[in-house]
């Protein structure tokens, strides 16, 4: 499958929960085995909600019609349906439905084998570049039969979605995304999240996340689901090789080379272009003190510059950049998939939003007993001084956040206040509690992504 994007900003249809007003032309270029039940799959899950959204034309229906009865009956159909899907029922093209194809905002050419059609493609591509004006500098992709989506000029990567579901989505631009805020030990409630979305079979096309977040992000985005993921986080945190690595605080408590070890445990040679849904995170330039996106390149070495929180890690080395956590500038990055491409997006805040008196890093120290050595314990991994460190950076990022979640499509907080940006230890109680917030959330969420139907929760 192949798609051709002609009109990149088309106003949406805002007496219609917003679809955009949209004509998508499907050509097979091969005989495609189960087309038209595909091409069924693609407008009922394009539909969202109500019936009436959609409607499938067959091209052959216009055989017999001059160009002008075809406009006419076509401008009606738009009038009636915010969203038209053309298909030839045959395949190839032919010549008499050429000038009526200028009228599509979109073309799927339909293939098993992108390469082998190429010739056909080029030749139609160029019949449009000819006849459209202002074409040059149009954003044409391309969507294969795995539905990857790729540049016209890049055939080295390629990201596989979720069949239909997410082609679907691009088709008529909703597609979903998913920003996972930083906040340390608190990012682990993300798992609860993502955990409470699968029992709701609720997915999402593009995926971003800050700090600690991105490493949860990343790992949904490689597509595990979340028992995998959930192993993945207790071969971090529950065993005795914990990623931490203390070290004379020159430049940061801890090397950071275990994190980074573990990292390339978990990642491998695995590049942010393989990964099945499109991810992305940012660092910050401590040269230029701007955010540095990352959205291709090793998955490990993005994340190690993703959550080298300052004082905590070290900075990463990345070419000519300097790099540090970007949650300190961007801790729920929402900003970075929205430039991927996502057009409906589902923001997830773990830091804290009210003020907390620093005090609490200081009080409870008992002297007696058990307590002391406890706390002491716990001064000795985790310096009162890191601690504050991490505190002022969650309310650098907590008033960044504060000031954009309003432009946000849905903005939620979990509250998990309880827990410590330290606190990886209770990953357990962090990932439940986690869930429990999300489920809070659930209709709200499934509102966003299913606007008009009502929310029924799964039995279990």
């Amino acid at each position: 499958m192949m798609s051709n994007r002609f009109r990149e900003h088309l106003e949406p249809d805002n007496k219609i929960t917003s679809l955009p007003r949209r004509m998508i032309c499907h050509v097979p270029l091969e005989e495609v085995q189960g087309y038209k039940e595909k091409l069924d799959a693609i407008v009922e899950i394009g539909g969202y909600s109500h019936v009436g959204k959609m409607t499938l034309v067959p091209m052959e229906s216009f055989e017999k019609v001059s160009l002008q009865d075809a406009i006419r009956k076509l401008s009606l159909l738009r009038n009636k349906f915010p969203i038209i899907h053309l298909y030839f029922q045959q395949v190839g093209l032919k010549p008499e439905f050429d000038k009526l194809l200028l009228q599509a905002d979109q073309i799927v050419f339909w293939e098993d084998n992108p390469e082998r059609n190429q010739k056909k493609k080029t030749e139609i591509i160029s019949y449009f570049r000819s006849r459209i004006r202002n074409f040059a500098g149009r954003t044409i992709r391309y969507v294969d039969s795995v539905n990857s989506i790729r540049p016209e000029d890049s055939v080295k990567h390629q990201k596989i979605f979720h069949k239909e579901e997410t082609f679907s989505r691009y088709l008529v631009s909703r597609m979903r995304g998913l920003a996972l805020g930083g906040g340390g030990a608190r990012a682990l409630a993300h798992v609860g999240l993502l955990k409470a979305l699968e029992k709701e079979n609720i997915k999402v096309d593009v995926v971003s996340g800050a700090s600690f977040g991105a490493v949860i992000a990343a790992l949904y985005a490689r597509g595990e689901n979340t028992e995998t993921i959930y192993k993945m986080i207790y071969k971090f945190f529950g065993g005795l090789d914990k990623p931490f690595d203390p070290t004379i605080p020159l430049v940061s408590f801890f090397k950071g080379k275990k994190m980074i070890r573990m990292l390339k445990q978990a990642f491998g040679s695995t590049l942010i272009e393989d990964l099945k849904i499109p991810f992305v995170t940012s660092a910050v330039d401590l040269h230029s003190g701007e955010e540095y996106v990352m959205d291709r390149g090793p998955v490990w070495e993005a994340l190690a510059a993703a959550m080298s929180l300052p004082g905590m890690f070290p900075p990463i080395f990345h070419g000519d950049h300097l790099l540090v956590d970007g949650g300190v500038i961007n801790n729920v990055p929402e900003s970075l998939i929205r430039q991927k491409g996502a057009d409906i997006i589902l923001s997830v805040n773990v830091s804290p939003l009210r003020d907390e008196a620093i005090v609490r890093l200081l009080e409870d120290r008992k002297i007696t007993g058990k307590s002391f050595f406890k706390n002491l314990w716990e001064d000795l991994k985790y310096p009162p001084i890191l601690k504050i460190m991490g505190r002022a950076i969650t309310l650098e990022g907590r008033e960044i956040t504060k000031l954009r979640k309003d432009k946000m499509d849905l903005f939620i907080n979990l509250h998990i206040e309880e827990f410590s940006f330290f606190d990886f230890n209770k990953f357990r109680e962090i990932i439940r509690k986690g869930e429990e917030e999300a489920e809070k959330h659930l209709e709200e969420i499934y509102d966003l992504f299913y606007p008009g139907k009502k929310f029924l929760k799964k039995k279990r």
